[in-house]
């Protein structure tokens, strides 16, 4: 007898030690800590919180929750995660019947995600679950907020062997971005065996999932969007998808198919990306995942068809777009594909390491003749030999790019002015942008015979070739050629014929290129001594120097004209003497066009101020140049 109660004594014993632990766990603050560092010692990962505040048994506040996997590279934050239930109503009522109340707050969440490269981020204002969990019953409402989907609210209600996760049947019921949102899931397991079948619908969206696993897989799916802006703000168009997963347990064969069509992506879209219209094609895919318990990898391919695009800043249309991306190996993905636009085309082909991070990317791009840009200012095609390197953090690209033809046209040019004094400047708010890569690059331009610009007022050909050189932290740098042909140069309404026109780059900054640039024009004039007899006189301007501080002259042939007699000759085909006060508003005009701050520019100001008679020349800043009347806006007035 002594023997038996010494044993139940130590039972009881440890029953009631085992029990004041997990009072200490649920009932303390210092126990949930506890809880929450055993947690971390447990689970895969790395899991930090910055506060634990409250206990198990009620009501418990974690502050800076941040959360790690470096396996799948997963990522989790959350600012608070706020936990209410009852335990005591639990421990109070018959197990079979209990139910337990579970409020859960999680604020600001951002959750970080791999899918194929490059991640995925889903960031949300507000996440609350409120609703009852027995054992056979359940009701959870959810509340979903943040800027990317709105306002979003589901209520699942369901009844099932919840313990060991048996038998659920599930409904659906709520709103996603103001949408009704239906649905059922219904799930068996025994075990060999687990079956799931499911149809969701918000709008006019369907999925449809049936699927069985033992030691193979048999699952399809039907996924039909007909407006695609019901699910993803900024995007308009239709999607469809079909699929199947078959194979063994652990090595899936995944194929599937994507057809869109009308697809429109506008400012603002998920992807960021600039405004695309007419988007059509089929997505194919046919891949198997190896280990997939484990560690994940893919083999296998997939292909788009019949693709077509319109790039609206661009003005084009690329159609057909085809590509082709192989698994080939485990983590390596080699694509090739091809596009055509205008009368050319674009091939690439590379190959990308999905292990690295960043992605380390070898490509190379080809074409000829292919329409990069047709809008109302600019045309041109290209015929491109480049390539891609991206090691890390470093890019770099390299080869030729020729210009066989193309037609510069802007139909506003704004110079560059300097602001007044009294200009305030306000800050932008800086937005957090991923670190783009170091670039490093040598690209050698080469400008065919059909290349016409017209800017400013200069019409001509233009021929030649530069090589572009950049690298971090420094100007884009040019050594090279530009030259003018057949060029025609109209000021103020008269046209002067280009007889040099050059560009020299030497290796400083692209934007600041030395000039060589003479324009002029004939004028018939009549001799003082014999009125019958004519003379032939040429009148132009020369421009030399650099583009930042150009020397601008004007110079007659024969030479022994004054400055202001050339000017009047060019613009109004007569000298200074003939000049009256409306004419002379256009040499005004001129002055404030041409005026550089220079000692050649002030000089003239300087001779047309005395042939005026006037004691002081002033002009107000010329910033905008009309195109379609070739007309720079009046000074703003000189006395």
């Amino acid at each position: 007898m002594k023997g038996l109660r010494l044993f139940f004594t130590v039972v009881f014993s440890l029953i009631a030690a085992i029990c004041l632990v997990l009072l200490y766990f649920v009932s303390t603050e210092r126990g949930a800590y506890t809880v929450i560092e055993i947690i971390k010692y447990c689970i895969p990962g790395q899991l930090s919180v910055e506060s634990v505040n409250g206990r198990l048994i009620d009501s418990l506040q974690l502050k800076g929750v941040h959360y790690t996997n470096p396996d799948y590279e997963i990522e989790v934050n959350a600012d608070s995660i706020i936990w209410n239930w009852d335990l005591k109503t639990l421990v109070s009522l018959n197990t079979a019947v209990a139910s337990v109340p579970i409020h859960l707050t999680v604020a600001n969440i951002t959750v970080n995600y791999p899918l194929f490269k490059p991640h995925y981020q889903l960031n949300t204002g507000e996440l609350q679950v409120n609703g009852q969990f027995s054992d056979y019953n359940f009701q959870l409402t959810g509340l979903l907020s943040g800027d990317e989907i709105s306002k979003s609210q589901v209520v699942l209600t369901g009844t099932g062997e919840l313990a060991e996760l048996k038998k659920i049947h599930l409904k659906i019921k709520g709103l996603y971005h103001a949408f009704p949102l239906t649905g059922n899931l219904d799930y068996e397991a025994n075990q060999t065996t687990a079956r799931l079948q499911s149809e969701i619908q918000t709008g006019n969206a369907r999925l449809q999932i049936n699927a069985a696993l033992d030691e193979t897989w048999k699952a399809d799916w039907v996924l039909t969007i007909p407006q695609v802006s019901q699910l993803m703000t900024g995007i308009q168009g239709k999607l469809q998808s079909t699929g199947t997963i078959t194979g063994l347990k652990e090595t899936p064969d995944i194929k599937s198919k994507v057809q869109f069509s009308n697809l429109r992506l506008e400012n603002g879209n998920l992807f960021s990306l600039p405004n695309l219209t007419n988007i059509n094609g089929v997505l194919e895919s046919d891949l198997v995942v190896k280990n997939l318990l484990s560690q994940p990898a893919l083999t296998g391919t997939v292909s788009l068809s019949n693709g077509t695009v319109f790039v609206v800043p661009l003005g084009i249309t690329l159609k057909p777009v085809t590509l082709q991306a192989h698994f080939v190996e485990k983590g390596m993905l080699a694509w090739q594909g091809e596009a055509r636009s205008g009368k050319g085309s674009l091939q690439l082909a590379g190959k990308t390491d999905l292990n690295s991070s960043p992605l380390s990317t070898e490509m190379s791009i080809q074409g000829t003749l292919f329409e990069i840009i047709h809008n109302r200012q600019y045309e041109a095609s290209i015929s491109p030999d480049l390539t891609f390197k991206q090691m890390g953090e470093r890019l770099d690209i390299n080869g030729i790019i020729s210009v066989p033809a193309a037609n510069i046209h802007p139909i506003n040019f704004t110079s560059a002015i300097s602001m007044p004094a009294e200009t305030v400047i306000i800050e932008e708010t800086q937005t957090t942008t991923q670190n783009l890569p170091e670039l490093y690059a040598t690209i050698q331009v080469l400008i065919g015979d059909n290349v016409t610009v017209d800017i400013v007022g200069l019409i001509g050909r233009l021929t030649g070739d530069l090589t572009l050189s950049s690298s971090p932290k420094t100007d884009t740098t040019a050594k090279g050629g530009l030259q003018i042909h057949d060029g025609q140069l109209t000021l103020f309404g008269k046209k002067l014929k280009v007889s040099e026109g050059q560009l020299l780059f030497t290796g400083g900054d692209v934007s600041n290129p030395n000039l060589n640039i003479q324009a002029s024009k004939s004028i018939t004039t009549l001799t003082q001594s014999n009125y019958s007899q004519d003379n032939a006189l040429k009148v132009g301007v020369s421009v030399k120097g650099n583009a930042d501080d150009p020397d601008i002259t004007l110079f007659s042939d024969p030479s022994g004209l004054s400055q202001p007699d050339i000017l009047s000759y060019i613009l109004l085909d007569k000298p200074m003497n003939q000049v009256g006060a409306a004419d002379s508003v256009i040499l005004v005009q001129a002055l404030a066009a041409l005026k550089t701050g220079n000692a050649s520019t002030d000089s003239l100001t300087e001779s047309v101020q005395k042939a005026f008679g006037l004691d002081e020349l002033s002009f107000g800043q010329v910033s905008d140049y009309d195109q379609s009347t070739r007309l720079q806006p009046a000074a703003q007035g000189f006395r």
